[in-house]
């Protein structure tokens, strides 16, 4: 399945947000500090006004669609 890269928009916010608190959190966790947001929520909240503002610049990768890598 071919790779796509594309502007991310506002729509990727959930996943991408997921994706965002996860990272952040096991690496705040490994290294025994605070994770930068309270929930997933609030990452996803964060992500959707960012993938929202026209000066803010994402992309997202596709296999077919866009997904966690796992």
């Amino acid at each position: 399945m071919p790779l796509t890269l594309r502007p991310g928009r506002p729509e990727d916010a959930t996943l991408c947000g997921t994706i965002y608190y996860d990272a952040f959190k096991a690496i705040a966790e490994q290294h025994n500090f605070p994770s930068g947001y309270p929930s997933p929520a609030a990452a996803v909240a964060r992500m959707a006004e960012r993938l929202a503002h026209p000066g803010f610049y994402a992309v997202v990768a596709e296999f077919g669609r866009p997904r966690r890598w796992e």
